[in-house]
């Protein structure tokens, strides 16, 4: 079979397969020569690892054309979790990714299935990869697409974010459904749910990083170019993936779009981080009203699990609704109460 014939769902499945591979050799290597070098690293650790990758996908997918830069950051944050230096982290890399191969032309997936485990879980198989998704992500897919070859393109493409990660974290569902009222207070306005996925979105209108959810799932495309098509006023449901790049340049547009198209709003959540700068120029924003949210003492919702969970580590809550101080400070302040009250009903 040549390249050009290969099935999308066979390529799809490489490359899935060689993210998992190049993972696992990587990390196993990495504290190969940490053990060799009788270092004692105790913030390497494979799920750090594994969030470190994803951190390096969600901005490639974002920022191609900073593919280079974005890789040697990954280099120099693995080499200070590792506490390896950057040369030993970059020959360890280099040397994984040459040893991978999956790239025979004769490959083709003979094996994949879809059977629910039970009430809660539906377990999709492709040949050796194994996904687990909550009951009701399967049947809201299926609802919107009815092609389950769709469905199993869609776990391949996001397998390298690891739905264990906070990749498929959100704000909370409860503060999602309180949305539609302040339409009441403020005005009707289109709302986007700015970073998200077919598995794990709440809104009918929101972005997510492959070109392929558009077509097959509804999604308004990437966020980075849905944005610059909207000629509107527009409510932001922002709470982007954690890393700075993608924090600070889509902050940028969310605050150059409120320019130019006044009566629109924000309702953002994102990690306390001193040296934020998307985190300021929303908080510093005429009208914005932030509250800080200590960790376990709020909710996020979990995708991967179909359930709120405690959230580990301050998180900050940043609303502009209205073009009114007032009115941000009170749906800032409601939010934050909520969301203990959520918090406190899990810990018992």
């Amino acid at each position: 079979m040549s390249s050009s014939t290969i099935d999308p769902l066979d390529r799809l499945y490489r490359e899935a397969k060689r993210n998992e591979e190049y993972q696992v050799r990587c990390y196993r290597a990495l504290t190969d020569e940490i053990k060799a070098r009788k270092l004692n690293p105790r913030r390497f650790r494979e799920y750090d690892w594994r969030n470190l990758v994803v951190y390096y996908y969600a901005e490639i997918i974002n920022f191609p054309e900073e593919s280079e830069n974005i890789y040697t950051m990954l280099i120099y944050m693995t080499a200070s979790a590792s506490m390896l230096n950057v040369r030993t982290v970059m020959s360890v890399l280099k040397a994984v990714d040459q040893e991978l191969d999956l790239t025979e032309t004769d490959f083709h997936i003979e094996s994949r299935s879809i059977e629910r485990l039970d009430d809660n879980t539906t377990l999709v198989k492709v040949e050796d990869l194994e996904f687990k998704i909550p009951q009701l992500v399967a049947k809201k897919l299926l609802t919107v697409n009815s092609d389950i070859n769709e469905m199993v393109k869609l776990l391949l493409r996001y397998q390298i974010m690891g739905r264990e990660s906070g990749f498929f974290w959100s704000i909370d569902t409860d503060l999602y459904s309180r949305f539609p009222s302040l339409d009441k207070v403020t005005q009707p306005l289109f709302t986007l749910e700015c970073f998200a996925s077919p598995l794990n979105h709440y809104l009918e209108h929101y972005c997510s990083a492959f070109e392929a959810d558009r077509e097959a799932y509804a999604s308004e495309g990437n966020f980075f170019d849905r944005v610059k098509e909207l000629k509107e006023p527009v409510r932001f449901i922002y709470n982007p993936p954690y890393t700075g790049r993608i924090i600070n340049e889509s902050a940028k547009l969310v605050i150059q779009h409120m320019d130019n198209y006044p009566g629109s709003e924000f309702i953002a959540m994102l990690p306390d981080w001193a040296d934020s700068l998307g985190s300021r120029l929303l908080s510093a924003y005429p009208n914005s009203s932030t509250v800080i949210l200590q960790a376990k003492d709020f909710t996020v919702f979990d995708y991967s699990i179909n359930k709120s969970i405690l959230g580990l580590k301050p998180f900050i809550l940043i609303v502009n609704i209205g073009g009114d101080k007032s009115l941000s400070n009170k749906y800032c302040v409601a939010a934050k109460k909520r969301l203990q009250i959520n918090a406190r009903a899990l810990q018992k």
